[in-house]
């Protein structure tokens, strides 16, 4: 089964970074690794963060958080690419919301499209 990395930057997220990890934590694709780069959030981005830790570590889902002063959503998924293993690599937003089977879609359409 093929690793696949969600790399998502975020800056001042404390309103909606919750929705996103969670739609991730409910992915039905269980092979995953979660990078998420805030990018010098001044609001409570990282203690809501922090918190997730844990509850992905349970799922055996790699969490990596990584802290950087601000740099713009493009200098965050830079630096975040330097972590990445994944066969395959999606980059949604901290404010998007996946659907439980975003995941798996997207890797039986690269699966059943190698071109």
């Amino acid at each position: 089964m093929k690793l696949v990395s969600i790399l998502s930057p975020c800056y001042n997220g404390e309103t909606y970074v919750s929705r996103f990890l969670d739609s991730v934590l409910i992915q039905d694709y269980p092979n995953l690794e979660v990078i998420v780069v805030n990018d010098g959030s001044t609001d409570d981005t990282d203690k809501i963060i922090k918190s997730y830790i844990s509850k992905f570590k349970d799922k055996n889902i790699e969490f990596i958080y990584l802290k950087q002063e601000n740099s713009g959503a493009a200098g965050a998924i830079n630096n975040g690419l330097k972590y990445v293993k994944g066969d395959y690599l999606t980059w949604p937003d901290s404010d998007d919301v996946l659907t439980p089977d975003s995941i798996s879609k997207k890797v039986q359409f690269l699966e059943s499209n190698p071109k």
